[in-house]
This record gives structure tokens, C-alpha cells and sequence, in this order.
């Protein structure tokens, strides 16, 4: 058990680095609206800070249609409302829109997620004792789709719907990936 949370751990660390640390791709001098534009985002989502699950994004554009990002997601409701403490999650974006990275996208992401549920323990006698808690931290795998605009200053705005099934012994077996997004190229 110890050996495949550490496998884990390194796969993580090792998307994480190829993502943050990705070199530039030699692209067409001649796509002035790639000079344009820069190969950075951060974006928050919205809908899931409603929800309870504040999320930030970074996302790095490897050419004009594909881009590697990770967002990380916290809860802030407490456990007996939400067992989805935490998300780190990993996805790769193919766009389909005629300008850099915009227009329509499908993903493909893989996560980690730490989850924690209240349970009552009652004794022998029936008598009600402390709750206690179960955690469990799960990889997963999905798939999302969506739209993204881009405004001429570099503000965008995204909108998506997907999901994601979780494996080993979780306790909730999907998590969820969609959002609305703000965010700004840099």
C-alpha cells in the first residue's frame, strides 16, 4: 500500500515538472496572433468555489490546438456535507478553434483525490459513541468537454462539463470537472 502511494506521489511530481518547466515548441513566425499572445494561464472556477471546492487552474500552451495544465481544488464545507476534501488534477486540452487555444476543447485528465466521510460508531450496547472519520486518497481518470473565449487584452472566460471514475477503494467512485472560468494569459 505504502509502494503505490508513492508511485503515485512520483507520477504527480513528474507531470507537475513537465507542465511548469515545458519549452517553447519552434512555431510559424508568419501566425501573428500567436506573437501575440502568451503561452501561460491562470484561471479560477467559479462554479466550484459555489459548490465548496474553490479550484485554480494553470494551464501552458504547447502549440496553437494543445495545452497541459493542473488545477487543485480544496474543500471548504465541512465533511459531514462534502466527502471531497482535495483534488490535484493533471489534464491535457486538444482546442479546435481557428485562433490560439480557443474556441471548442476535449480533455483528458487524471486526478488524485483525497476524500474523508463522518461515521457514528455505536457499542455493544447500542449506546452512541465519538464519530469517527474514513479517509481514502484514489486515482482517477476522465474526460471533460468545453468552450473557451479570448478576449483581445488576454482575459478568458471557459465554460465545461466532464467527469471522472476513480479506482482502489474510494468512497465516493467519480469525481466532477466542470466549471466556469475566468482567467488571464500571460
Amino acid at each position: 500500500m505504502m509502494m503505490t502511494k508513492r508511485l503515485i506521489i512520483s507520477v504527480f511530481i513528474a507531470l507537475i515538472g513537465v507542465s511548469v518547466f515545458a519549452q517553447k515548441n519552434s512555431r510559424d513566425t508568419s501566425d501573428y496572433y500567436w506573437d501575440d499572445q502568451q503561452d501561460n494561464e491562470v484561471r479560477v472556477n467559479f462554479l466550484m468555489a459555489i459548490i465548496g471546492l474553490p479550484e485554480i487552474n494553470y494551464e501552458r500552451y504547447l502549440s496553437e490546438n494543445m495545452g497541459v495544465g493542473m488545477a487543485m481544488a480544496f474543500s471548504i464545507e465541512k465533511v459531514k456535507d462534502m466527502t471531497l476534501r482535495s483534488m490535484i488534477l493533471p489534464y491535457c486540452r486538444v482546442y479546435f478553434g481557428e485562433k490560439k487555444s480557443n474556441g471548442f476543447f476535449i480533455e483528458g485528465n487524471m486526478a488524485m483525490v483525497s476524500q474523508k466521510e463522518a461515521v457514528n460508531y455505536y457499542n455493544i450496547d447500542g449506546n452512541y459513541l465519538e464519530p469517527g472519520y474514513n479517509t481514502a486518497t484514489a486515482l482517477g481518470f476522465g474526460a471533460a468537454v468545453g468552450f473557451k473565449l479570448l478576449t483581445r487584452g488576454g482575459v478568458t472566460g471557459e465554460l465545461y462539463l466532464g467527469a471522472g471514475r476513480l479506482f482502489g477503494n474510494p468512497i465516493d467512485r467519480a469525481y466532477p470537472r466542470c466549471g466556469i472560468c475566468i482567467g488571464k494569459r500571460f
